[in-house]
């Protein structure tokens, strides 16, 4: 056999292992949902939801994140409607993507974000749309801050040096200023984590008291954790400490 005729079947062989390989890896992500197509009332069970953002936050912080699908199969499945298995309130803040950090896909969360993740009327009406707009409805709020919050950095500010944000940066500083306040005696250092895990605990109980949302939060049929995600320590870093607990 000629070296030309040696090296185009060569060729051969290399592009047809190719194509395989690329059948197998596209077989093989189309098999990996990123959740079902269609819930359940005991898919969206409280508990089972809060287990599985647990369980995903531990993936997260192994760096073992699931395979999700964001191809057009996947795409085309959700077309059909929102199915989320749980609600997120948390902040803005890029470093903190409740998709990623929760290790979950299309159609699994319904966000609501907003800096500080502070209580507005439209973001009770998100919330309150989860639970009784959509089919199945959403059963778990999760109220997310954060450590190292912007906020919270400024509305220490505003408190302890008098200095007022200007615009629109003022009305967040100002919702948040009740938990700020409740640090005044702890030592500097501790303000900005302790005024976050404050800032959750008053947004919860700003969700249980509305006439809308706590009526079923007190019912049991709907449950409200709160959550901080742990920044200060780099082998806690990424870490979601769940809490209920007024402080």
């Amino acid at each position: 056999m000629s070296d030309r005729h040696e090296s185009s079947r060569r060729e051969f062989l290399y592009r047809a292992s190719l194509t395989a390989l690329g059948v197998a890896l596209s077989s093989s992500l189309t098999s990996c949902s990123s959740g079902p197509p269609f819930r359940t009332e005991e898919s969206t069970d409280p508990a089972k939801a809060l287990q599985a953002l647990m369980d995903g936050n531990r993936r997260f912080m192994e760096a073992k994140l699931m395979p999700h699908d964001w191809n057009l199969e996947r795409r085309n499945a959700v077309v059909t409607g929102e199915q989320p298995f749980a609600s997120v309130l948390c902040c803005s803040d890029p470093r903190v993507p409740p998709e990623v950090v929760f290790d979950q896909g299309l159609n699994d969360l319904f966000i609501v974000r907003g800096a500080g993740h502070t209580v507005t009327d439209q973001v009770l009406g998100s919330l309150e749309y989860s639970i009784t707009g959509l089919k199945p409805p959403v059963r778990l709020i999760v109220v997310l801050g954060h450590q190292d919050c912007g906020a919270i950095k400024a509305a220490i500010k505003e408190v302890f040096n008098n200095v007022t944000p200007p615009g629109n940066l003022a009305s967040l500083t100002k919702a948040i200023r009740p938990a700020v306040e409740l640090v005044r005696e702890l030592p500097e250092d501790r303000r900005l984590p302790e005024a976050a895990k404050h800032n959750v605990l008053l947004v919860v109980r700003q969700l249980r008291e509305d006439k809308y949302l706590g009526p079923l939060l007190k019912d049991k049929k709907v449950h409200v954790v709160g959550g901080i995600y742990q920044m200060e320590t780099p082998i806690e870093s990424g870490r979601v400490e769940f809490f209920t607990a007024t402080p």
